[in-house]
């Protein structure tokens, strides 16, 4: 066997069957998952290329085009741990339950229960109360570009929403007997000093509560998204783009309590309350701004001709600045005679997730080359970490129930009368809600 021809012949053979496969590949290629059931016909639509594998998406002629897109948004935002009141609810029939309160003596009393009481500020049947969630409209635009270049876009979107929420609780209204606790007053418990006992022969340290708030809580956010990201075909029907980039956040929270009634109650004529309404006023901002790196993926997963569902991803870790305020001010309704409580200031660096989520329903179709698309989808934000204010609580450090004997004296040297501890509230940022978009591509 002349084993040089054998050779020779052999290679010639796997050479042109080779060639075959790819021609047919290409062929594949060029009839099969390269065509979405809306993709344009004309001649001058270039689509798909001889041996492609991810072919681009939207249509396009010989040169780049333009990408605009306009959304409106009917979001919610929540930011946990604004909790500003803890409402008890105290049931009617406690002594006569022989369920007592601390130092309590009374015809109720007896000897198998003196000394199994309460404290009095024990709970009883508590609920944290939080600011009411509004639904606010927004909105987002979006400008592109596409390049001739392998069909990559480069996407730059400013996302825009404020949310107001204002919620009122009076305990004069509620059914039974509830009381509020202040979550957020620095206020030494006793009220404007201490509350005198029976007789007026001893103090006791009450916790501040009210039976008047008004909370208001705002939010203004700002989101600047540039992507550099390729749409592009994995089969005949579904389709993804990838995309990488830097995001702008603004993000700037305030968030008002005012306290009125319980142990903020005034004295009418006095010089600081001369029209007897006391108000224990907290101010809290909490602002963060930055930028950082981005990226995700967008899909849409056609079901029928035009239609599809989308489902978009996308994860940020943006690098800002914190500017974070707190504020409490005793006085009249209208701060004309006040006094500083507390002042907070407090600014810094740090690093911070976001996720962005949606879902939503998209209806796509082209006409010479122009591409059109109305979409409708429900989406999802978490800003992280997001809540930076601090619960500054003050503690009575020389006084006990009911002992310490009018008038008050503090023997030398001065001890302090109370101390206070400071608990970060912690808790994440997010916006939901329903967006309604349409966007053109010429």
């Amino acid at each position: 066997m002349d084993w040089k021809k054998f050779g020779t012949a052999t290679a010639a053979s796997l050479l042109t069957i080779t060639s075959l496969v790819n021609a047919a590949g290409a062929d594949r290629s060029n009839s099969g998952h390269c065509e979405k059931p809306v993709c344009p016909t004309e001649p001058s639509c270039k689509r798909c290329p001889v041996g492609c594998v991810t072919p681009d998406v939207r249509p396009y002629i010989d040169d780049s085009r333009m990408i605009a897109s306009g959304e409106v948004l009917f979001w919610q935002g929540v930011q946990d741990g604004l909790e500003y009141a803890t409402a008890n609810q105290v049931a009617n029939n406690l002594v006569s339950a022989n369920v007592l309160t601390g130092g309590q003596t009374g015809a109720n009393v007896t000897p198998t229960t003196a000394g199994f009481g309460f404290a009095s500020s024990q709970f009883y049947n508590v609920d944290k109360v939080s600011p009411d969630r509004n639904w606010d409209v927004g909105f987002r635009l979006g400008l592109g570009y596409t390049f001739v270049h392998d069909g990559w876009d480069l996407y730059v979107t400013w996302t825009h929403f404020h949310n107001n929420s204002s919620t009122q609780n009076n305990a004069n209204t509620e059914i039974g007997n509830v009381t509020y606790f202040t979550d957020w007053s620095a206020i030494v418990p006793g009220g404007l000093g201490l509350v005198p006992a029976a007789g007026a022969t001893s103090l006791i340290a009450v916790d501040p509560s009210a039976t008047t708030i008004e909370a208001n809580w705002k939010l203004r956010l700002d989101l600047v998204d540039v992507e550099l990201g390729r749409d592009f075909y994995t089969s005949k029907y579904l389709t993804m783009r990838p995309f990488v980039g830097l995001r702008g956040v603004k993000l700037d929270q305030t968030f008002d309590v005012d306290y009125a009634g319980g142990t903020f109650t005034g004295i009418t004529g006095s010089t600081l309350t001369p029209s007897g309404t006391l108000l224990d006023d907290v101010d809290m901002q909490n602002k963060f701004a930055g930028v950082g790196i981005r990226f995700g993926f967008n899909t849409d997963w056609t079901f029928c001709e035009g239609w599809s569902v989308y489902g978009n991803a996308a994860f940020s870790l943006i690098y800002g600045r914190f500017n974070v305020t707190q504020q409490e001010f005793l006085g009249d309704d209208d701060q004309a005679n006040s006094f500083v409580i507390l002042d907070v200031d407090n600014s810094f660096r740090s690093t911070k997730a976001m996720t962005d989520l949606a879902l939503g329903l998209r209806y796509d179709w082209n006409c010479s080359c122009y591409h059109f698309a109305v979409f409708a989808g429900f989406e999802q934000h978490i800003a992280f970490n997001q809540n930076q204010l601090v619960h500054y609580t003050s503690t009575p450090s020389t006084l006990t129930t009911a002992t310490t004997a009018l008038p008050l004296t503090v023997p030398a040297p001065l001890l302090p009368l109370s101390y206070t501890t400071a608990t970060p509230a912690s808790g994440d940022l997010s916006t939901q809600g329903w967006t309604i978009g349409i966007e053109v591509d010429f």
